[in-house]
């Protein structure tokens, strides 16, 4: 009797969804801190934190979702709208991809689609 209902729950437990939280500013987050960790000692994290702007992965895994709530300002609870280029060129993107009049608006895409694949970082 106890097999049959070892084997219920068993199947129960595998159709229940598994809540991970591998999404959403945390989810996204803690996916950046892995890669940080993994490549601060390989020659690839430099290369990324210097295009980048020494933003981590770990804040760079937010900014598509970021962006689609960003007023073109500093924001204290977002660490790269501090940067002034990250941020002009942020907002320069935000800019180019908006349906608004003046291009100040937010494209309603943004919103739809989960990120947005393109970014644009000036080469120094």
């Amino acid at each position: 009797m106890k097999k049959p209902i070892c084997c219920l729950l068993a199947v129960l437990m595998g159709l229940l969804p598994s809540y991970a939280q591998a999404f959403g500013p945390k989810g996204h987050t803690l996916v950046g801190a892995i890669a940080d960790k993994l490549l601060a000692t390989k020659p690839q994290g430099a290369k990324i934190a210097a295009l980048l702007k020494n933003v981590t992965l770990a804040e760079a895994a937010r900014i598509p979702d970021d962006i689609k709530h960003w007023n073109h300002q500093v924001n204290p609870a977002w660490n790269w709208t501090k940067i002034p280029e990250v941020r002009q060129d942020m907002s320069d993107f935000l800019t180019a991809n908006s349906n608004a009049p003046g291009g100040h608006g937010h494209n309603p895409d943004h919103h739809v689609f989960h990120y947005t694949p393109i970014f644009q970082f000036r080469a120094t």
